[in-house]
């Protein structure tokens, strides 16, 4: 067995200074950034630090970086770009890759200041040269490697050095800022953030002013401030509620401080504030159509291709880079919430990081209450009753058309045909429509089916269907397996067969699951069912 050695490779090593493209940042890989000149704000999980010279920050992957406030053409930094790799614990024979990626956090703070600033320029612009020299001599990686050992070593050393030491004012402060970030909620005052940095309230007020450029409590208004805009545009709560949720026990007091800070009252805000919504999940397009709201972001399948729509515009999604490819169109956009479906937690906490995620359970719900969890979310409630009412009155109309054309005693199957296997529908997607809402009578047992259940050819003639609705994957194997069904003895004894009430239809818009989809589908059914159009 191979040992789990561990090593750091360098990736590439960059001076920024002057333009260049601040974006928001889902980091994915190491990143060493040490400020040589210059002055702004960047944000680490949404925890700000302050940019000046002799600052380093290890940006590790998976956290979520902004670049907040500085002048443009002063801030200058070196940014190192490197990867964790671990020997592989098995490997298989004629496998290629030894190594695999390591992304085990490194137990550092986020932010340290470098005490001997001459030592880490002098090893960070020799490590600079070297690399853009790009040479094809035999020792160059060896020696580029050595560099970039002998930074991280020094680095390394200066930022354990720095967590020993438990009286540095700058720790004792963001050690503060860190506690207001994920605290807001709570009774805070200034005695008591004094106590939790180790110094009395009168000198941590005016370190914390000389570090950051304003009081403590001002920086905490600034925090639920912001927390409290987040809240405003994506929640429908009362005033009352958001303002004790984000720390403010009066809501005329949060009132007046979100006034002071924005120049508008909070109610005002979210008059005059356009949501800009991301809908992740293309199952729900059809009930954003419902509610009459177009997404600023979404995920569409079209031609058994994957796209991402931003303001009308469409971009191809790849299998390699699909997740990737939404994280960065989300950081770009910038929603106020994001709208999704049965996620994993670790995805879940990623898009946390952007916008407030709201994760809705696919087949714990049927569409109606999916529908109304979109329109609660929202605020398009009374959208969505008046669209449920307007369905449930079509849907009797179409059932009382459907049923004089089919006996009550007629019994309809759902059938959809695969390369290797044939599914009978139960009572969702299109079984909601045919079985539910126009009251059709199904074969025996499809009321205990969900969605779908493989069947055998030899299991068809149990079911006795008057009505086959089928359809048919479009490879060439599907086709071959329909064919296979159509010249077994099977398929000749069915009743539907036999009376020629065998019906093909497409995935779209039967297989679709969305309230725009099934008020298509009982138009298509009336169609089908009462002028006996086989499509």
């Amino acid at each position: 067995m191979i040992s789990h050695f561990s090593f750091f490779q360098l990736i590439k090593c960059d001076q920024i200074h002057g333009e260049w493209e601040w974006k928001p940042q889902l980091i994915s890989e190491y990143q060493l950034i040490y400020v040589k000149k210059g002055e702004g704000e960047l944000s680490i999980d949404d925890i700000p630090y302050f940019l000046k010279p002799g600052k380093c920050f290890l940006l590790q992957p998976g956290k979520l970086v902004k670049w907040e406030k500085f002048h443009k053409g002063s801030l200058c930094f070196y940014q190192i770009t490197f990867q964790c790799l671990k020997l592989r614990s098995h490997r298989k024979i004629n496998e290629e890759k030894i190594y695999q990626k390591h992304d085990q956090p490194l137990s550092f703070s986020d932010e340290f200041v470098i005490k001997s600033n001459s030592t880490v320029i002098r090893l960070i612009e020799k490590l600079y040269k070297l690399y853009i020299q790009k040479q094809e001599d035999v020792l160059y990686d060896f020696r580029l490697q050595k560099s970039f050992y002998d930074l991280l070593d020094f680095v390394f050393e200066e930022a354990l050095s720095i967590d020993e030491d438990k009286h540095d004012t700058s720790k004792a402060i963001q050690m503060t800022i860190n506690y207001m970030k994920k605290n807001f909620k709570e009774p805070i005052t200034r005695e008591k953030l004094a106590k939790l940095a180790g110094l009395s309230p009168s000198y941590y007020s005016y370190a914390f002013k000389k570090e950051i450029g304003m009081s403590p409590i001002e920086f905490l208004h600034n925090v639920r401030i912001e927390k409290a805009k987040k809240l405003l545009v994506s929640t429908n709560d009362k005033l009352k509620v958001i303002s004790q949720n984000v720390g403010f026990n009066d809501e005329f007091y949060f009132s007046r401080i979100f006034k002071k800070r924005l120049g508008v009252s909070p109610k005002i805000y979210i008059k005059t504030y356009k949501r800009k919504i991301a809908n992740i999940e293309f199952s729900f397009n059809g009930h954003f159509q419902a509610l009459n709201i177009t997404p600023n972001l979404s995920v569409e399948f079209c031609e058994n291709k994957w796209h991402l729509i931003h303001n009308g515009n469409a971009t191809r999604l790849k299998q390699q880079n699909y997740t990737q490819t939404i994280i960065n169109s989300l950081l770009e956009i910038k929603p106020d919430l994001i709208i999704c479906s049965d996620i994993s937690e670790v995805d879940q906490e990623t898009l946390s990081k952007i916008a407030p995620v709201y994760s809705i359970p696919w087949m714990e719900m049927e569409w109606r209450q999916h529908l109304l969890k979109i329109a609660e979310i929202i605020g398009k409630e009374k959208d969505a009753e008046k669209w449920l009412n307007h369905y449930a009155e079509k849907a009797e109309i179409a059932s009382q058309k459907v049923n004089n054309y089919i006996q009550a005693n007629e019994k309809i199957m759902i059938l959809r045909v695969y390369a290797k296997y044939y599914s009978l529908y139960g009572m969702r997607n299109v079984g909601g429509v045919i079985y539910q809402d126009l009251k059709l009578n199904g074969v025996n047992g499809v009321d205990r089916i969900q969605n779908q259940t493989p069947i055998s050819l030899e299991e068809l003639t149990n079911y006795h269907p008057d009505y086959l609705l089928i359809m048919v994957q479009k490879d060439e194997q599907s086709k071959r397996m329909l064919e296979l069904m159509k010249k077994s003895s099977a398929w000749s004894q069915l009743p539907a067969v036999q009376n020629q009430n065998v019906y093909f239809i497409d995935k779209n818009p039967w297989l679709e699951y969305s309230p725009i989809a099934h008020e298509m589908i009982l138009d298509k059914a009336v169609k089908l069912f009462c002028t006996n159009e086989r499509t």
